[in-house]
C-alpha cells in the first residue's frame, strides 16, 4: 500500500500496520542508466536543441535523429561552456564559419636529375677495324643525328665490298643468258653481299656511292644514330675495335627524368599521368612541369619510400642529370569538401573533437571523424555541417572547461546513483 516504505528487516507499515513484504532490490552499477524507452530520446547531432520522442528526421538540416539516453542529454549539458564577452576577448577566442570548399592535397619531396634511359644510345663498331679519325673527339660534345663520329678502316669491309661489285658484275653478265636459274642466283649474290654491307652499318645512299664509283671504300665512316651530348667516350685514334665494340653513348638531353622519393604513407595520392611542379636549387624562382611516368612496384625498406619517375622537357638543356630537385605534386580531394582549420581539431587521445560555438557565449565539444589534411584544414567526414562556427583558438581552454565540467558533473551522478 505504501511502496515508499522500505526497511532493510521484516515487520509492519507504520501507516497502516500490513506486514512488510519481502522483495530483491534492484541492483544497478554505479553510473548504470535505465533502458526503458522512457529513457530514451532523439536528437540531431548537428542541432542538439532538436528533441523528439520518437524517431524521425532533423526539421532543420533534414538529418536522421539520433536515439541517446536521457543521461547522454545530462552530460551534453554538462560539457557546455558559456564564457562572458570580457574573457573570451582576453583570451583572444577566434572562430570560422566552415564552408565548403576546394580542397587540394600538396605532396613534397626531393629527388634527382638523371637521363631519360629512352633517348640514349651506344655507338659500336659494327665490323672490326682500326679508328682512323675521330670527328668526335671529348666527352661531352653536342652531335646532331648523322654527323660523322669515326673514320673506320676495315679489311673485312674492303672485302665485302668487292665481293658486291664481282656480284654485281656477274649479274649484268647473265641477265641476258636464256636459263633463269643462273640469272636468279646472280640476283640473289648481289642481294646477299648488299645485306651484309648495310648489317655492317653501311647506308643505302652509301651503298649507290659505290656502284657508281666502282671501287671500294678503305674507310667506312660511323654517324650519329640520335642528336644529343656524347656522356661517355671510349673510341681513341690508331685503337683497334672489335665487332661490337662500344666507341661512344650519347643522350638526348631535350627531355630528362626525374625521380622522386613518396613515403609510403602518401603513395595512395600517387598515380601515373599526374602532374606535378619541380624547382631547383640551381635556379631560384624557376619552375618545371613534370608528368609521372612511372612507380616503381617495390618500397625501399631503409627509407621507406617507394620511387616515382617523372618526365620533364628540358629544351633548354638547363636540367643536368644529377642535379638535386623539389617537386611538388598537388591532388585534388574535391571541390565541394567540409572542411575546418587543423588549428580547430583537437586530439586528446583516440578521440578528435571541435568546439562549436552556438553563439552568447555558449561552447560546446563535439566528436568528429576526420579525413585527409590539406592546405591547413582536415576534411571532415562526420560531426560538422557547413554553416557552423567552429573556435580556431582558445579552443584548449574550453576544451579544458567542458572536460571539468563534464567530469564533475559524472561525479555527482555516479554519488547519487550510489546513495540509491
Amino acid at each position: 500500500m505504501h511502496p515508499e516504505i522500505v526497511r532493510d528487516e521484516p515487520g509492519d507499515c507504520p501507516i497502516c500496520g500490513m506486514t512488510l513484504v519481502k522483495k530483491e532490490r534492484e541492483v544497478r552499477k554505479i553510473g548504470e542508466v535505465a533502458t526503458t524507452e522512457a529513457d530514451f530520446y532523439y536528437t540531431c547531432p548537428m542541432h542538439p536543441e532538436i528533441v523528439r520522442d520518437e524517431p524521425g528526421d532533423c526539421p532543420i538540416c533534414g538529418m536522421t535523429l539520433v536515439k541517446k539516453t536521457k543521461g547522454d542529454g545530462k552530460r551534453d549539458e554538462a560539457s557546455l561552456v558559456t564564457v562572458s564577452p570580457e574573457l573570451i576577448q582576453t583570451l583572444g577566442v577566434t572562430t570560422e564559419i566552415v564552408h565548403p570548399r576546394k580542397l587540394v592535397k600538396e605532396i613534397r619531396t626531393v629527388g634527382r636529375i638523371d637521363y631519360n634511359e629512352k633517348a640514349m644510345k651506344i655507338v659500336s663498331a659494327k665490323v672490326p677495324g682500326r679508328i682512323d679519325k675521330l670527328f668526335v673527339d671529348f666527352t661531352g660534345a653536342t652531335v646532331r643525328k648523322g654527323d660523322p663520329l669515326v673514320l673506320l678502316y676495315s679489311p673485312k669491309l674492303i672485302t665485302t665490298q668487292k665481293e658486291y661489285l664481282l656480284s654485281l658484275e656477274t649479274l649484268k653478265k647473265m641477265k641476258d643468258s636464256a636459263i633463269p636459274e643462273i640469272i636468279q642466283s646472280a640476283k640473289s649474290s648481289v642481294e646477299a653481299s648488299k645485306q651484309r654491307l648495310l648489317l655492317w652499318g653501311i647506308s643505302e645512299k652509301q651503298i649507290e656511292e659505290l656502284e657508281k664509283r666502282g671501287e671500294p671504300s678503305i674507310h667506312l665512316t660511323i654517324y650519329a644514330p640520335i642528336g644529343g651530348t656524347v656522356i661517355h667516350k671510349q673510341a681513341m685514334e690508331g685503337m683497334y675495335v672489335m665487332e661490337g665494340g662500344p666507341l661512344y653513348k650519347i643522350a638526348d638531353l631535350s627531355t630528362v627524368w626525374l625521380y622522386l622519393d613518396v613515403y609510403e604513407y602518401e603513395m595512395d595520392w600517387v598515380r601515373i599521368g599526374q602532374q606535378h611542379t619541380i624547382t631547383t636549387p640551381s635556379y631560384p624562382g624557376k619552375t618545371y612541369t613534370g608528368t609521372i611516368s612511372f612507380i616503381d612496384p617495390f618500397l625501399d625498406n631503409k627509407t621507406r619510400t617507394v620511387r616515382v619517375r617523372c618526365e620533364i622537357e628540358n629544351e633548354d638543356l638547363s636540367l643536368k642529370p644529377g642535379m638535386f630537385a623539389n617537386g611538388v605534386i598537388n591532388v585534388l580531394v574535391g571541390e565541394e569538401v567540409i572542411a575546418v582549420p587543423e588549428s580547430a581539431v583537437i586530439h586528446s587521445g583516440k578521440n578528435t573533437h571541435v568546439i562549436i560555438d552556438q553563439g552568447e557565449g555558449k561552447f560546446m565539444p563535439r566528436p568528429v571523424t576526420l579525413g585527409t589534411l590539406a592546405e591547413d584544414y582536415y576534411q571532415v567526414l562526420d560531426g560538422v555541417m557547413a554553416g557552423e562556427t567552429v573556435v580556431t583558438s582558445a579552443n584548449f581552454f574550453i576544451d579544458s572547461e567542458s572536460q571539468l565540467k563534464a567530469a564533475i558533473s559524472k561525479i555527482i551522478e555516479n554519488k547519487n546513483a550510489g546513495s540509491e
